[in-house]
Order: C-alpha cells, then sequence, then structure tokens
C-alpha cells in the first residue's frame, strides 16, 4: 500500500491523496472497474495499520520499520483535500467524475473517519468539521432503548473496534447525559 501508485490514472493506481479506492483487483492490487476512492474504506483500514503500530512497539528493527510505515499511510492522507464542501467530509472521488456529491453527516460508520481526520498530524480538518458532522444527528427510541440512531447496526460498531468510548462525550452526547459507548450498547 506505500509504494503502490498514488495517482490519478484510470486504472492501475491503488489510490490517490492518500486515500485508497473502494475494491481493488485481487491479482494486481490496483482499482477494481471504475470504483470510487473512499474515505471511510480508507479510515478502516488506516485503524488497522495504526492498531498493527501498537501492537508491534518493541526496539527490533522490522517493529520500528512497521511503526513508521503507519505513521507514513496514515500522515499522507489528505483530509482536508476530502473537504471537497467544508466544512463536512466528503464520501469519494473517482478520476472520471471528481468528487462524490455526498458528504459524512449525522451519525453513521464514520465516527472513525473524523476522529482521524481531526487528529491528523498533516493534513487535519478544523473543528468545525465536528458541528457540520454532528448536525444531523437524530435521537429517537426503538425497542424500548433510547440512543442517537442510525439503522444498521455496523455504524455503532466500526469505530469501537479500535476505540474504547467509556466516558468519552461531546457537547451533543453530554446533552443527552450519555457516551457514545452507551450509546452503541443501547443500539
Amino acid at each position: 500500500f506505500w509504494t503502490a501508485p498514488q495517482d490519478t490514472s484510470r486504472s492501475g493506481a491503488l489510490g490517490y491523496r492518500g486515500f485508497f479506492y473502494h475494491f481493488l483487483e485481487p491479482e494486481t492490487g490496483h482499482r477494481f472497474e471504475t470504483v470510487e476512492l473512499s474515505t471511510v474504506d480508507t479510515a478502516l483500514f488506516l485503524a488497522g495499520a495504526l492498531f498493527c503500530q501498537t501492537y508491534f512497539d518493541g526496539p527490533d528493527p522490522s517493529e520500528v520499520a512497521i511503526r513508521a510505515l503507519a505513521d507514513s499511510l496514515y500522515g499522507r492522507a489528505d483530509w482536508q483535500w476530502a473537504q471537497v464542501r467544508p466544512p463536512a467530509i466528503g464520501h469519494g472521488w473517482s478520476p472520471e467524475h471528481g468528487p462524490l456529491p455526498y458528504d459524512w453527516r449525522g451519525y453513521n460508520e464514520a465516527l472513525l473517519l473524523h476522529i482521524l481526520a481531526l487528529g491528523s498530524s498533516t493534513h487535519p480538518v478544523g473543528r468545525e468539521t465536528w458541528g457540520a458532522w454532528t448536525s444531523r444527528y437524530r435521537w429517537g427510541s426503538f425497542e424500548g432503548q433510547e440512543h442517537l440512531g442510525f439503522a444498521p447496526l455496523f455504524g455503532h460498531q466500526y469505530t469501537h473496534v479500535w476505540i474504547d468510548f467509556r466516558g468519552i462525550r461531546d457537547a451533543w452526547m453530554r446533552g443527552k447525559g450519555i457516551d457514545y459507548f452507551e450509546n452503541s450498547r443501547r443500539a
């Protein structure tokens, strides 16, 4: 992933601006047909790389190299470029059509994406991005459980694979008297 082509070619590239295509050809690792770069799929990949960075924490040169590679992959993602309609972050991009016409707003699987974009040491987004994302939150009830809603359960689970949200609240969650962990437990 680090040494594969990152360019605007319609085929032969793995990604662009630090983001990766939604599907890749298993034989070559290059872009599958005309799929888009996916900001959320890239975030999941980067979270996996950063997990490896914390797991391989020894002094052995191969472990040092793994940590440096994870840093490099994360640092290459240009989150600001992905803000085609600031302050929101777009879903993706393709060489044929440019940016997709959708932004990440409202609670969904992109919680991790926003945390990575805000925390980037190379291309961070501004604090207003979080406000844009939370601006379409919907509180509701399902099966007697009140929580911040997103119908597919994976939207409540993806980010929790990488981050322990017990006790973590933003202004929106403080207003509801719970944290993101409790919200996902209820869902």
